[in-house]
């Protein structure tokens, strides 16, 4: 298969967030010293509500700097578990298609971060949003719910958003940048890659496919659209185009 990686939103907020995590380790240290200064100075001068002050000042700065350096340590593990999805998205691909297709992974879309993955071929084109959640996934007519397990068997409630929403927006930014994808029918399909998901659709998305990694080949290839040669020629030439790569 013929691919081209763009860029990858999700490998660039990992190493900005990994900069900001490791910034945050050396802000801990620094408000740390405060506590020897300070009892440093309260023996020099005998006059224990410096130390009291700066020790003080000292812990709760530390403890706003840890907080933080969590919580972005959190977003970056996130970011990791998506870009790992993404990875398995296009080794699976690559390794399933042959040369009359060509993949686009990490078509930038401004504010609307980038598309996964745009697949075109004989069989059509396809938008492919990756998800590497894992736990019980629903969908129902009131949108996409997420279910996971703890580690004692608990069950709680994850936040996976309107995918469908999203995947919806990605593809008509695409249709307006790249003037002949108006006149084909592009076919939009969320893929969770996680081999620990469960996947329940209890009514079908209206124009949208949902499925595991392992039945993706299944979902393209059963298509009943089919493309010119020339015709998937035109869609490469005005995406390589859009995307600023020389022909």
């Amino acid at each position: 298969m013929k691919f081209y990686i763009i860029t990858s939103h999700l490998k660039d907020q990992i190493e900005v967030n990994q900069k900001i995590v490791d910034r945050y380790f050396w802000y801990i240290l620094l408000s740390l010293t405060g506590i020897p200064i300070g009892i440093f100075l309260g023996n020099t001068f005998s006059n224990f509500t410096i130390t009291f002050l700066i020790c003080s000042i000292s812990i709760l700065l530390s403890l706003f700097f840890l907080l933080k350096r969590n919580i972005l340590a959190n977003i970056k593990n996130i970011h990791e578990h998506g870009f790992l999805g993404e990875n398995q998205l296009k080794d699976y691909l690559l390794k399933t298609f042959n040369d009359d297709y060509t993949a686009f992974f990490g078509i930038p879309l401004n504010n609307l971060g980038d598309i996964d993955c745009f697949l075109v071929g004989p069989k059509g084109a396809f938008i492919i949003e990756a998800k590497n959640h894992k736990g019980f996934i629903r969908y129902t007519e009131g949108g996409w719910d997420h279910i996971k397990v703890g580690r004692k068997g608990t069950t709680y409630r994850g936040n996976i958003g309107n995918i469908s929403a999203q995947i919806s927006k990605q593809l008509n930014h695409i249709k307006h940048e790249v003037p002949t994808l108006s006149n084909v029918y592009v076919h939009k399909i969320i893929c969770f890659t996680n081999p620990e998901v469960e996947l329940i659709v209890e009514k079908e998305p209206k124009n949208l496919t949902v499925c595991k990694l392992e039945n993706l080949k299944d979902c393209i290839l059963n298509s009943k659209s089919h493309l010119k040669e020339n015709e998937v020629k035109r869609i490469v030439d005005e995406i390589k185009n859009y995307c600023g790569i020389e022909k």
